[in-house]
């Protein structure tokens, strides 16, 4: 991720809501809603590219808290304000939102996927989606630390100890941080629409917080 700002997190996350992600083909359904509701204007959310024409590297991952993604940018500025030029580093979305199935399965929002993981992750949508996983090329541990003091993730909450050596970082678990998305608890899980694959799952779609 490869992207400069002065906006703060807040003034970030408004604009992010102003933005749209050309739906693919790999999504969820409630990854393509998310996007539609969040934004308006239409880029690709494996190559987006801000008006310094710099790649930030997204992927197909949902992250429907917008002060994760403004953190995030927030990350990326304060790496480059430690002396890491923006062309040395690279920060990659590897895994975003999960939910809890009527089976009680933990699942990534993007791929409907089972993901092997703690009900007190994060990521998931009834804990706020607060929390991302990070590939992180360029950057050692004491620098990247260093600039994550300088964002709103808690620095408690970053973990590395993971065999493919992703970094997890999360903001704090307080109310404000919450993602304003919830996960509709009655909705069926198998697809039982005509000429729907035997066994077929559906992902939610979310509602607002109240």
């Amino acid at each position: 991720m490869r992207v400069r700002s002065n906006e703060s997190p807040r003034r970030e996350a408004a604009e992010y809501k102003r933005r749209t992600i050309i739906e693919v083909p790999s999504m969820s359904p409630v990854s393509r809603k998310m996007n539609r509701v969040m934004m308006h204007r239409r880029v690709s959310p494996t190559n987006y590219r801000d008006p310094s024409g710099l790649r930030i590297e997204w992927g197909t991952q949902s992250l429907t808290n917008p002060l994760v993604r403004s953190n995030l940018i927030k990350l990326n500025t304060a790496l480059i304000g430690l002396g890491k030029a923006d062309d040395s580093f690279v920060l990659t979305v590897t895994s975003g939102d999960r939910y809890i199935d009527q089976q009680g399965q933990i699942r990534e929002i993007s791929t409907n996927k089972i993901v092997p993981t703690t009900r007190i992750s994060g990521h998931l949508i009834e804990n706020g989606a607060r929390g991302v996983d990070l590939r992180v090329k360029g950057v050692d541990d004491d620098t990247f630390d260093k600039a994550l003091a300088r964002t709103e993730f808690s620095p408690g909450n970053t973990n590395r100890e993971y065999s493919d050596r992703h970094t997890h970082i999360a903001l704090p678990n307080r109310p404000q941080y919450y993602s304003q998305f919830t996960i509709d608890p009655t909705f069926p899980v198998i697809d039982s629409r005509a000429g729907a694959p035997g066994g077929a799952r559906l992902a939610p779609p979310l509602g607002g917080r109240k």
